[in-house]
């Protein structure tokens, strides 16, 4: 089972939302490995830039891998069930964390009854702090609780986070969104990405040459796995730090959160961080997840392409993962 990725942790009120939430009680049919494979992707229909809601069918929208048409076998609304996941990773100074979370309670309290919310602390590995659940007092209270301390994580764990997420949006019949919000500064994590110079010493110490080269290559790394993960992932940096080696930071960050399809929101204040969650939000309720299925093709990344129907205005434009990735085996 893929909740499995989260070590030491079962998620029982997950599967069982999931089965409940589910046509039939049953998992999403998947296509058999010979006739191809299903993927399901976040799409965004934008105007001006910011997330709208039209009402869209299948006949309203058009997928091709190359000069190949994708038949769209499922597709879901904003409006429909959701499991919205609030991931934590919240380490530094108080007060931007405290207006985080007085922000985050104030717009889970808007959310409509659709939303089924939990909450995730992430550090070196994911825990679980609630699972999925209705209940607004509960989930109010624990967010105000959350107290995290020592390193940030978020590097460490989004890979899992977005495998977790993105595996239950595509075998299920709900959506799935994450908001994950951070404090990061590249200086506390236990890894070592801001390049000390190896020998002070030495002109040509290579060191000197290249800062931030330890942390661009995780940034590769991360960007290229996260391909595999298509999900609304919405990262929200509470308090981004304005030195050279934090920009590379926050560059890396959306160019990660951008190959799955997610998005990076920066706060540029405390008294920004609840303007920045409002909007975070706002794209976690308006996407669709459409599933479409890909023939059988070479192992691979391969590039995608959508295209409005006549039901959507010329002012509108669509918003979606470029590239996916076609395993070398059927996805179980």
């Amino acid at each position: 089972m893929f909740f499995g990725r989260i070590p030491s942790v079962k998620w029982p009120a997950v599967l069982g939302l999931w089965l409940l939430l589910s046509p039939s009680g049953l998992p999403a049919e998947r296509t058999p490995a010979a006739e191809g494979i299903r993927f399901c992707v976040p799409f965004w229909v934008l105007k001006d830039g910011a997330p709208v809601r039209p009402r869209i069918g299948r006949g309203d929208l058009s997928i091709f891998a190359g000069p190949e048409p994708l038949q769209i076998t499922r597709q879901e609304q904003p409006g429909t069930p959701t499991f919205l996941f609030l991931a934590f990773d919240l380490v530094e100074d108080q007060a931007p964390i405290n207006a985080a979370k007085q922000a985050l309670a104030e717009e889970v309290r808007k959310l409509g009854p659709e939303y089924w919310v939990g909450l995730i602390g992430v550090q070196k590995t994911l825990s679980v702090i609630q699972d999925p659940t209705k209940d607004k007092p509960l989930l109010l209270k624990k967010i105000l609780q959350i107290r995290q301390f020592g390193k940030a994580g978020l590097l460490e764990s989004i890979q899992a986070l977005a495998d977790f997420s993105s595996s239950l949006m595509r075998k299920s019949s709900v959506r799935v969104a994450v908001i994950l919000v951070t404090d990061s500064d590249v200086a506390n994590y236990r890894t070592e990405y801001r390049n000390p110079q190896i020998n002070r010493s030495d002109s040509r110490d290579l060191s000197r040459r290249f800062p931030g080269r330890a942390l661009q290559e995780e940034i590769s790394r991360l960007s290229t796995a996260m391909v595999r993960f298509p999900i609304p992932l919405l990262v929200v940096h509470v308090a981004p730090g304005r030195d050279s080696l934090n920009r590379i930071y926050q560059d890396g960050l959306r160019q990660v959160t951008g190959a799955g399809g997610g998005r990076l929101f920066l706060s540029k204040s405390t008294g920004d961080i609840s303007r920045t969650l409002q909007e975070a939000f706002e794209w976690a309720d308006s996407f669709y997840a459409v599933e479409f299925q890909v023939s059988p093709r070479p192992s691979g990344l391969f590039e995608i392409e959508a295209k409005p129907g006549a039901a959507l205005s010329p002012s509108m434009r669509l918003s979606h993962p470029a590239r996916l990735f076609f395993p070398s085996e059927a996805q179980p």
